[in-house]
């Protein structure tokens, strides 16, 4: 990634840094944790950014459950995370390694439907930090920070309207976070000169883990 536009409109959605198992579309969360053998789909990039290349490593995976209302969606430390903090079991929202700890859980919070919703996927901090030194990993994170005019808030002029997505490269540098920001448009997938190009519109909130698996400590961009 550099300052150069051109080579940033090369990055890829960052609702795509999310794994899926390689399994029926509709399976259990807690099969796909103790289903060890089970696969994952898109769980790693390659980038020939130097002459070694990196390796981004996702961490996070969706599962798509059928239940009675419809589907839902539920998430989960990805495969690798899993086998990282030597978890195989899922008990409720928590998952349980060989000897029944807790070595992380789903927090999702939601005030109903077309409302403010939170989710997140919490793994053990000591146990996550060792495991990642022990591969010889970087933790990074890929961050959208989007805002829009909330239609509920009566107190809003209606002719007020607001949009903003900031997009940003976390990383550590020395026990100290830095960041890159490489995206700060209206939309979050195009860029504002190309407004008139709304075919492929959207919008996504995320936050996304990932880990870069490069031998070489992490510079600035």
């Amino acid at each position: 990634m550099t300052k150069d536009s051109d080579k940033q409109d090369l990055t890829f959605h960052l609702d795509s840094l999310i794994a899926t198992p390689q399994t029926n579309t509709y399976c259990n969360p807690t099969d796909i944790v103790w289903m060890s053998w089970i696969e994952e789909d898109g769980n790693s990039y390659s980038f020939g950014i130097d002459e070694d290349g990196k390796e981004l490593k996702v961490s996070l995976t969706k599962v798509v459950r059928n239940t009675t209302e419809g589907e839902d969606y539920f998430m989960l430390p990805s495969k690798g995370i899993r086998e990282m903090v030597n978890s195989y079991e899922l008990v409720g929202d928590e998952l349980k390694d060989s000897n029944r700890k807790t070595v992380a859980f789903i927090h999702k919070l939601s005030k109903g439907f077309h409302k403010d919703n939170q989710e997140l996927v919490l793994v053990d901090r000591e146990l996550f930090e060792d495991a990642i030194q022990r591969n010889d990993y970087d933790l990074v994170w890929f961050i959208t920070v989007y805002k829009e005019k909330n239609p509920l808030n009566e107190s809003l002029d209606k002719d007020f309207h607001v949009r903003k997505s900031r997009k940003y490269f976390v990383w550590f540098d020395n026990q100290e976070l830095k960041s890159f920001k490489f995206w700060d448009e209206k939309f979050t997938n195009v860029r504002d000169n190309e407004e008139n190009n709304t075919e492929h519109l959207s919008k996504h909130k995320l936050f996304s883990n990932s880990l870069l698996d490069d031998d070489d400590d992490m510079r600035e961009p």
